[in-house]
């Protein structure tokens, strides 16, 4: 998206004089999508469930014969390598997501940097400067491990300077349109740099103290609750994450959460965190009473029983195709049971938090809710049949 956010950018109105700059100085190739397979179906591997980015050396698809052709074709001096990574990264050490994090590939197994090298970590130096001011804090750095068969190690081999660019999290930007400014605005100065020659003063030990990339972070973290398993009380946190599952044809989704981790989170974060100390975490009750279809149930409904225990509700009547419901609720087809309340890995996460026999806080499908002041960041609830 940002490739053609800088192409309608070329085509604009306005700063005339960087334009000019870069393409008077510039020779700019693009190569909008490696992996349509992939993308088609949210993976890295292509149809041969191959992965493409360590097909470098064999070269055995033709997507990878087809980049290396026009790698060879161009002999560019530079190569930017736009990837996604996992939203969960954080920037080590903080509570922030690397929400961009780069790479200038290592060559060999020493990780040596010669001219070539050299140039990435410049122009990437360069970059961060540039992101600091838009999202302090928020920039990660790719472990540099040497890969062998990866086409962004090879590309650097070959003489390419190259800038991996791997777009992560951002809170509340799950389709990555902010993300999607942040590399336009970033590639773009990249640009600039290269067209004036002026990545050539940059010290590049700036480089190394950009933070490495840690997977340290959840959706939803909940620390110091009183969890009660058989006749003893523990004191514990969880990792929870909201699991995206594709429809229609991988054109929307929905989430179904997860337990990640549990017990000492203390060096973990979240994107949303709750201090549940005081806090027991309570099983949710189903609802005695059948509703005929979802339609008789609203938002307001869903928070009146939840303030009141009831975690679950039985619907009589569901459309086969709904496998989700845009309540902060779950749903029970008219034979389904009520799933066993557990906080085991893997385990779906609805449960109540109560204080003085108050429940102040529920937890829908790994989503939060406070019952207080009934807000809730519910993207869906589950509908369970059986």
């Amino acid at each position: 998206q940002a490739i053609f956010d800088i192409l309608n950018f070329f085509n604009s109105e306005g700063f005339e004089d960087e334009k000019s700059a870069i393409l008077k100085n510039t020779t700019l190739h693009f190569m909008p999508m490696v992996n349509p397979d992939g993308a088609e179906n949210f993976t890295r591997r292509n149809v041969l469930s191959i992965d493409l980015n360590r097909d470098a050396l064999r070269l055995q698809t033709p997507e990878a014969q087809t980049l290396k052709k026009v790698r060879d074709s161009l002999e560019a001096d530079f190569g930017f390598n736009l990837h996604d990574q996992s939203t969960y990264y954080n920037a080590e050490g903080t509570p922030k997501p690397a929400t961009i994090s780069f790479l200038a590939p290592a060559y060999n197994f020493e990780k040596e940097i010669n001219p070539v090298r050299k140039r990435a970590m410049q122009i990437i130096v360069s970059m961060n400067q540039n992101l600091q001011q838009l999202v302090p804090g928020q920039v990660g750095r790719y472990s540099d491990d040497f890969e062998p068969r990866a086409f962004g190690d090879n590309f650097q081999k070959w003489g390419t300077s190259t800038i991996l660019i791997e777009s992560g999290g951002y809170k509340d930007d799950a389709e990555k349109q902010e993300i999607r400014k942040l590399n336009f605005v970033s590639i773009l100065s990249a640009l600039l740099t290269i067209a004036n020659d002026s990545y050539n003063g940059i010290d590049i030990s700036e480089y190394e103290k950009i933070p490495n990339n840690d997977r340290k972070l959840f959706d939803l973290k909940i620390k110091g609750a009183t969890y009660q398993f058989g006749n003893n009380e523990y004191i514990i946190d969880l990792g929870i994450n909201h699991n995206e599952i594709g429809i229609d044809n991988q054109t929307d989704y929905y989430n179904v959460g997860g337990i990640m981790d549990i017990g000492d989170l203390s060096t973990s974060f979240g994107y949303e965190t709750l201090d549940a100390e005081g806090y027991k975490i309570v099983s949710g009750k189903l609802y005695d009473q059948a509703f005929a279809d979802i339609s008789k149930i609203d938002e307001a409904k869903a928070f009146d029983l939840l303030s009141k225990g009831f975690t679950h509700i039985r619907v009589n009547q569901i459309p086969k195709e709904q496998e989700y419901v845009n309540l902060p609720i779950q749903i029970l087809g008219p034979n389904a049971k009520q799933p066993k309340f557990d906080l085991n890995f893997g385990r779906n996460p609805t449960f109540l938090l109560s204080k003085d026999g108050k429940f102040d806080y529920a937890v829908v499908n790994g989503f939060l809710v406070d019952l207080n002041s009934r807000e809730s960041r519910v993207r869906n609830g589950l509908i369970i049949r059986k």
